[in-house]
């Protein structure tokens, strides 16, 4: 006998809202529909896959409202910051996965005994894009058309690390 779970509905439509079909397994939304649907009532190991699948984390599948996932970053990723509703689950998952490798940055620094990086922070109130591009290119020592002296896109990267790093 397996045991299943009832999902609230107001999770089942939030976690709709979150997946795309190009996102996720072919099976996966039909599956959601017909719990939606109630239909069928899902097991445990199928939450588990659905939960993988999606990217959402298992533990919103048993809240009875849908969590309010607060990021500040994503004001910073829209046109003219206006603000949206539903970021996609890649957005999501990126900003937060770029969040851990700022905060390890700053841990692994620290333990290397670095110093507070004095080009960071220090155009705060400047709005104006040419002074800020002026100003990001000669700290990392980039001229305008710096990205033509390399071979490809690995090898831009790669030089734009290195310079950053530098700086």
């Amino acid at each position: 006998m397996q045991v299943t779970y009832h999902i609230s509905q107001d999770i089942l439509d939030w976690v709709v809202k979150q997946t795309t079909p190009d996102s996720v397994h072919l099976k996966t939304l039909p599956m959601i529909q017909e719990w939606r649907r109630g239909t069928k009532v899902p097991t445990y190991n199928q939450i588990e896959a659905v939960s993988k699948d999606t990217r959402i984390p298992l533990g919103y599948f048993f809240l009875k409202t849908p969590p309010v996932e607060k990021n500040t970053l994503l004001e910073y990723r829209t046109i003219k910051n206006q603000k949206f509703d539903q970021p996609s689950r890649d957005l999501v998952d990126t900003i937060e996965e770029m969040e851990q490798i700022i905060e390890w940055t700053k841990d692994n620094l620290k333990a290397e005994g670095d110093d507070k990086n004095s080009v960071v922070g220090k155009l705060k109130d400047i709005t104006d894009i040419d002074a800020l591009t002026l100003y990001i290119r000669e700290s990392l020592g980039l001229g305008d058309n710096w990205f033509e002296d390399t071979k490809n896109a690995e090898d831009s990267f790669r030089k734009l690390r290195t310079a950053i790093t530098d700086a």
